[in-house]
């Protein structure tokens, strides 16, 4: 049995579950494998020199905005990296929808851009801007939901014009989108607000003063990116679901390297890190599917440096 110390392959791994009873062929269980490992950090192959966002679509395909080279590189799960977009100023945020189009905000405040990029590679204007955007939520399928500086949020739909959807009572650092699709923003003080239209709000959850990054891990629970200035950035969750009763209470899910100013993951749950200080692109994977010995279905794997649970005592007489 291999220690927590050692990074276990994932083909070496599932090999370890195959078993020799014939009567598992007929039927046999699909639940997560644990395997005492510890994760798969890597630096991906792209060079970066001021990366400030980073994306994941459903596919795996990895964008990173880099602010300095006035590019958005793409990043293929085989490792091949792509030029998605160059030549714009102000890079800020990267987003991708469902339908794998690209969302990009740049310029600076009083005269930004959100930029969209298709499959096929075209470039349009989505909207232009004479306030201050923080962060975009997309909406399937032709719509977005900008979050101001300065409280205010915006529904624009393809072709139109921002329309005020709703205020909040102090400044907004970010916003995202609930499990169920609704809006989320997280303001100056650490408030994360439902916000609807007509100015319905309610409270979620409290983060972090310091937080400046808001999302929804894949479990579902609200998390934010906090960088305090005494102490390395960290991720920390919501004790309460996205959808769920406001707490004011976090707990810490992940400690991060200095300089680390975006987060993103992908489908299975693995985290992707962009960090200027480091001119870096980080991956962090402990989660994979793999092939079943006897029916191929995937299943899930994950990576684990905690003790296994003790098997459960069987009440049964032989």
């Amino acid at each position: 049995m291999p220690s927590a110390a050692e990074t276990i392959s994932p083909s070496r791994a599932s090999q370890q579950v195959a078993t020799s009873d014939p009567g598992a062929l007929r039927s046999h269980p699909h639940d997560e494998i644990v395997v005492p490992s510890r994760p798969v950090i890597e630096r991906l192959p792209v060079n970066v020199v001021e990366p400030v966002d980073v994306c994941v679509s459903s596919s795996g395909q990895i964008f990173v905005a880099d602010r300095r080279q006035q590019a958005v590189f793409r990043i293929d799960p085989d490792g091949e990296v792509h030029l998605a977009l160059a030549g714009i100023e102000q890079l800020k945020r990267v987003s991708c929808d469902r339908a794998g189009r690209i969302y990009v905000l740049a310029g600076q405040a009083g005269d930004q851009r959100l930029l969209e990029i298709t499959q096929a590679g075209y470039v349009a204007t989505f909207g232009s801007y004479g306030f201050e955007v923080v962060g975009v939520q997309l909406q399937d399928p032709d719509g977005v939901i900008l979050a101001a500086r300065d409280g205010r949020i915006y529904q624009q739909l393809r072709g139109g014009e921002p329309e005020l959807l709703a205020n909040v009572a102090e400044p907004i650092r970010d916003i995202c989108a609930a499990t169920s699709g609704a809006t989320v923003v997280l303001t100056e003080s650490g408030k994360c607000q439902l916000v609807a239209r007509g100015n319905l709000v309610r409270q979620l959850a409290t983060v972090p003063a310091a937080s400046d990054r808001l999302f929804v891990l894949p479990s579902g629970q609200l998390a934010a990116l906090v960088a305090p200035l005494d102490s390395r950035p960290m991720i920390v969750e919501s004790v309460t679901s996205s959808e769920g009763n406001s707490q004011d209470t976090t707990k810490p899910f992940a400690q991060l390297p200095q300089g680390t100013a975006a987060v993103a993951f992908d489908r299975l749950g693995n985290l992707c890190l962009a960090n200027p200080e480091l001119r870096a692109v980080t991956r962090v994977t402990n989660h994979f599917e793999v092939p079943c010995p006897h029916c191929s279905k995937l299943i899930p794997m994950r990576f684990s440096t905690e003790p296994p649970q003790p098997a459960a005592q069987s009440s049964g007489s032989f």
